[in-house]
């Protein structure tokens, strides 16, 4: 069963992956085609200033749970790198769990928001009136798939914490805490050599 809920969480955050890569795309473009009118015409695409924040916010709520899965997002790492690894394991789950009960608070919150913006009709104010629930609707989706990311990366914490065996590798995150373990900076004894 943890294999399977790795794998489609694997699989979601590579699917969230591309749209986030798509809607940049979309995004330069736009931006691209845009200056290339006002220098040929004087004049902007008509709704282009509106929905760019929109692609935006899709772009980056779609690539937050491909961020933590990969390892891309913003660490602090200073001390815990100096840590042994079981140490290093539990401070990080304790982080982890209070990173978890915040991401799972904001999921809440933006789908709240996304579904008033759906029930009022919520528009970009400006000259184009869109609506701002399907840039709005994403967010929650990346919220969750960062908690759901994290709780995958708890899960294995906790694991190396009570001294149990790692799981099978799941793809769903590139550093994962039993290679962190096998990696450890910490020197063996043993394997001293004296000169």
């Amino acid at each position: 069963m943890s294999g399977l809920v790795r794998r489609a969480v694997g699989t979601a955050n590579s699917v969230c992956a591309l749209l986030a890569t798509a809607a940049l795309v979309l995004l330069m473009l736009l931006t691209v085609a845009d200056v290339a009118r006002r220098s040929a015409t004087g004049q902007s695409i008509a709704g282009a200033v509106e929905i760019a924040p929109l692609i935006l916010l899709a772009a980056v709520a779609f690539g937050l749970g491909n961020g933590e899965a990969t390892g891309t997002h913003v660490r602090t790492s200073l001390v815990t790198d100096r840590l042994p690894a079981r140490v290093r394991a539990a401070v990080r789950t304790v982080g982890y769990a209070a990173c978890i009960v915040l991401l799972t608070w904001m999921t809440v919150l933006s789908f709240e928001r996304a579904v008033e913006a759906f029930e009022y009709s919520d528009t970009t104010a400006g000259f184009q009136s869109l609506p701002t629930w399907p840039a709005r609707a994403v967010v929650p989706i990346g919220f969750a798939l960062w908690a759901l990311t994290l709780l995958l990366r708890l899960v294995d914490d906790v694991r190396l914490v009570l001294g149990a065996a790692p799981p099978p590798s799941a793809g769903s995150s590139s550093t994962t805490p039993a290679a962190e373990a096998a990696a450890d900076p910490q020197p063996d004894p043993s394997q001293e050599v004296s000169r």
